[in-house]
């Protein structure tokens, strides 16, 4: 595709985005599907590159993407289009440039990752739903069936994700704040995810 755009003398007017729709487990946590809500399966690639445009070789690390909700109105920004008013995602195009004038106010706070209908998958239970919400420093995780449904994670101090903090004394107001904002984000978006899955007491002590 590149060699064809230098080709035809396109390449500097053209952007172009690299990414993916979903990873697989790949055997980490003895997992090889999409559908368990680990790093592996949730993350994807994303490379943006407009020469004169983006920045050469910049890696963001830091900011939170969401590839379903941000991809269009990125495009439109690039576009000088207007971006339909009942989108919900963000443009990319300030971290793509390094824009000085960027507000870390405009960056996501948090994304939810949803994968549902796992009737196959748990015999004899009833049609289950799965939730991640990602916040910059953690990963929390919440099934609607099963007998350890939730899971935590310090993606910063763990990124394998091989220690689950859902039981730890120090992590409860980290796990209390993620369960807030699945509860909020449940009710906005209407998700089939039912609320009384959603603990609010303290997880009891491992």
């Amino acid at each position: 595709v590149l060699a064809g755009l230098k080709k035809a003398g396109q390449l500097e007017q053209t952007m172009v985005v690299y990414t993916a729709d979903h990873g697989d487990g790949n055997a980490a946590h003895h997992w090889n599907q999409k559908m368990v809500l680990y790093e592996e399966a949730v993350r994807i690639p994303l490379i943006v590159s407009w020469p004169g445009h983006t920045v050469p070789g910049k890696v963001d690390d830091t900011h939170l993407v969401s590839m379903g909700l941000d991809l269009l109105p990125t495009f439109c920004d690039y576009a000088g289009a207007k971006v339909p008013s009942d989108l919900s995602g963000r443009s990319l195009r300030p971290w793509a440039e390094q824009s000085p004038t960027t507000s870390e106010a405009e960056a996501w706070r948090f994304i939810v990752v949803s994968e549902v209908d796992y009737k196959s998958l748990i015999p004899g239970e009833p049609l289950a739903h799965g939730h991640l919400v990602r916040t910059p420093g953690f990963t929390y995780i919440i099934y609607s069936a099963g007998k350890q449904p939730e899971q935590l994670f310090d993606i910063r101090a763990d990124p394998s994700q091989t220690k689950n903090l859902v039981k730890i004394k120090d992590y409860q107001a980290v796990l209390k704040e993620h369960r807030q904002l699945l509860r909020e984000w449940v009710k906005q978006t209407k998700s089939p995810f039912p609320l009384d899955r959603i603990p609010r007491s303290p997880a009891p002590a491992a």
